[in-house]
């Protein structure tokens, strides 16, 4: 279950980074997290923080801190009912693809393992 919560908490950043068209540059810059931690998160190195959820929420007050820690809720602070739903699934699919890079590496690295 915590590898899932692990992907979960990666993927729904992405969306919202996506949303926004912020580069982990870009995060990483406005936000002073580390600069492995979002990568490290991709790849299931390590989890994004609370802390780092804060950080983010802080610098970008538009997204819920709530919707990037647990899912519930909306993706954004004070959201209309409706939005652009391209730009969700826009986001969605890239997260979908981040998430499908990080599975990528992880096979690859337990095949090196195996080799």
């Amino acid at each position: 279950m915590k590898q899932e919560e692990k992907e979960k908490k990666i993927v729904r950043l992405d969306k919202y980074l996506t949303y926004k068209g912020l580069s982990d540059y870009q995060v990483v810059k406005d936000t002073g997290i580390g600069g492995g931690t979002l990568s490290g998160a991709r790849t299931g190195r390590n989890d994004v923080s609370v802390r780092t959820i804060d950080k983010i929420v802080r610098r970008y007050g538009d997204v819920s801190r709530d919707w990037l820690i647990s899912g519930q809720g909306e993706m954004l602070v004070g959201e209309p009912v409706a939005i652009d739903g391209v730009a969700i699934l826009r986001a969605e699919v890239d997260a979908l693809r981040a998430e499908v890079a990080a599975l990528r590496a992880e096979v690859h690295a337990l095949r090196s393992i195996r080799a």
